[in-house]
């Protein structure tokens, strides 16, 4: 690729190009996009729309890009009309796709230097992009906001987004994935720069994101809705990445690492393990007082559970700006599921379930998600729970002690220690006589 420097308007500092190395929007790891499965390889590739320039341009992704001059035109006449009704505004002070692109002008060199790689794109055909990308994430949630997260008919029937049941979910996950990202301050220029001022809209852009985002993910804490700080987010993807954070009590373990075994493994050293009733997946308790219980949030894994998955964690190994949370989490979970049984015991406790096909697809999919991931013991916020788990189960007693109740909670077992029991009387019991003849 040429170099951007001949396409800034004000030139770029050798610390601007030096951040590059460090660029917060860059393409997923080359080892993961290798591993897994085909449709694996293309998690990281949007499907509907491009946003940015790392698929711009893609014909694949056409239908959408003609279709978001229609959007964006829809949302300048209403919010121009809202404006005008509100502070008298005359018709040199609407706002225009062109004096947007003049406004974040003295933007596009910070915008070039969050990019990984260097573009080959005219100033004013990326801040083009930029206004064009950004408009349009900005009128979809303001749309999806104003449904209440529903739809009319009417609208329905004029726009392509959400005349069908599938575009919507799927635009939702295109928005999420790491090469598909606008820099965050981009956004929120442009939503200053068409909500200043109006009375009727008192929300933030970073509220209107997670409202689209909380609809269509059960796990998200739905607390962030309430307040949640967005200063230093630099994405989409990480905005949505820093409302999930573990309740950790413990500082980590930094032993050696041990396998703690598949949840077949976990069951024999007599713990049992139930579903947490917290919504925030991260939140995996393990308790040792008493009974042994290893408490695992609910898993709904449907058609967006592995594309969102890959994408957070292909943040986390491209950036150390931001906790490897979801790492550690993947790394855990493909340890406690390494066969169709493992999910077979998971689904029946209602920790796991599935809208994606049977118990091998579904243990296939977590193990290939950690593939060609790396973590480093001392951040894994689940340190300190392998730890406790692996201590329980190189004890012999709790080995044996685990053995014995499955046995027991087996209805076949059940039979088999009663015939014990009976056989084990009935020895006694001869015992008993031989013993007493012996002083007769």
């Amino acid at each position: 690729m040429k170099s951007t420097m001949n396409y800034f308007p004000h030139g770029i500092s050798d610390q601007d190009l030096e951040s590059r190395c460090i660029a917060s929007i860059c393409r997923a790891p080359l080892g993961m996009r290798r591993a897994g499965e085909d449709r694996a390889r293309h998690a990281y590739d949007p499907e509907l729309v491009s946003i940015g320039p790392f698929h711009h341009g893609n014909p694949a992704l056409k239908l959408m890009e003609e279709h978001k001059s229609h959007v964006i035109s829809r949302g300048l006449e209403r919010i121009n009309r809202s404006r005008l009704l509100e502070a008298s505004m005359n018709q040199e002070g609407a706002i225009t796709m062109d004096s947007l692109v003049q406004a974040i002008e003295g933007l596009e060199p910070r915008a070039r230097v969050c990019y990984s790689e260097a573009f080959d794109i005219h100033s004013e055909k990326f801040r083009h992009m930029m206004v064009l990308d950004g408009l349009f994430i900005i009128e979809v949630f303001d749309r999806f906001r104003e449904s209440n997260g529903g739809i009319s008919w009417d609208e329905a029937e004029t726009d392509l987004i959400f005349r069908s049941r599938w575009m919507l979910p799927v635009l939702m996950l295109d928005l999420i994935k790491l090469e598909n990202q606008l820099p965050f301050f981009i956004l929120e220029k442009l939503f200053d720069l068409t909500h200043t001022g109006n009375n009727s809209f008192s929300h933030t852009f970073t509220y209107l994101a997670l409202y689209f985002y909380a609809s269509f993910n059960p796990s998200m804490p739905k607390k962030c809705l309430t307040y949640h700080d967005s200063k230093g987010i630099v994405h989409l993807l990480e905005l949505f990445h820093s409302v999930y954070k573990p309740n950790v009590n413990r500082c980590p373990r930094y032993d050696r690492r041990r396998s703690i075994g598949s949840i077949r493994d976990i069951r024999l050293a007599d713990i049992k393990f139930k579903r947490g009733q917290t919504s925030n997946m991260l939140n995996i308790i393990y308790d040792q007082t008493g009974q042994a219980v290893l408490e695992i949030p609910q898993l709904l894994i449907d058609y967006s559970t592995g594309p969102l998955l890959r994408n957070l964690v292909a943040l986390e190994q491209s950036t150390r700006s931001v906790n490897p949370y979801f790492t550690s989490y993947v790394i855990f979970f493909a340890e406690l599921v390494n066969s169709p049984q493992d999910v077979e015991i998971l689904r029946r406790g209602n920790v796991i379930v599935s809208l994606i096909g049977n118990d091998e697809e579904v243990a296939t999919l977590l193990s290939n998600i950690r593939k060609e991931v790396i973590l480093f013991e001392r951040e894994c916020y689940l340190s300190s729970v392998r730890g406790d788990i692996s201590d329980r189960m190189g004890s012999v007693w709790h080995q044996v002690r685990g053995r014995l109740k499955l046995i027991l909670l087996d209805p076949f077992g059940k039979y088999v220690a009663l015939l014990i029991t009976i056989a084990a009387l009935y020895l006694t019991i001869i015992q008993t006589v031989f013993t007493v003849l012996q002083y007769v």
